[in-house]
């Protein structure tokens, strides 16, 4: 499965710390982690701008685990983000992060 995970708002909190870094969404972080180890392909996407991506993949310590790419229309199987009207448009199923809860916009046995 191909997912792709915003950052601001997803995977961090959104505003960065004053070293520019965000604080961590660790159930996010996890999920991340336990996709990849699953074997999925995962995509992180800011509209910050792929620099910005990498920056935070790195503090957050799952650099080696994603492709970076711009936030751009494809044909995920799955888009994790906190603003429901980007990630619609962005692949063919949605998980809407807000407030630590996830929405689901899909059949996801594996939530």
């Amino acid at each position: 499965m191909r997912v792709l995970f915003d950052v601001d708002g997803t995977l961090i909190e959104n505003g960065s710390g004053s070293d520019g870094v965000g604080r961590p969404k660790a159930a996010m972080v996890h999920l991340l982690k336990a996709l990849a180890a699953s074997g999925h392909l995962i995509y992180v996407a800011s509209s910050g701008g792929r620099g910005y991506a990498v920056e935070q993949c790195m503090a957050l310590g799952i650099r080696d685990l994603v492709r970076i790419v711009d936030k751009e229309p494809d044909d995920y199987d799955l888009v994790i983000d906190d603003d429901p009207a980007i990630a619609q448009g962005l692949g063919r199923q949605m998980l809407h992060v807000r407030s630590g809860v996830l929405d689901a916009d899909m059949d996801a046995p594996w939530l």
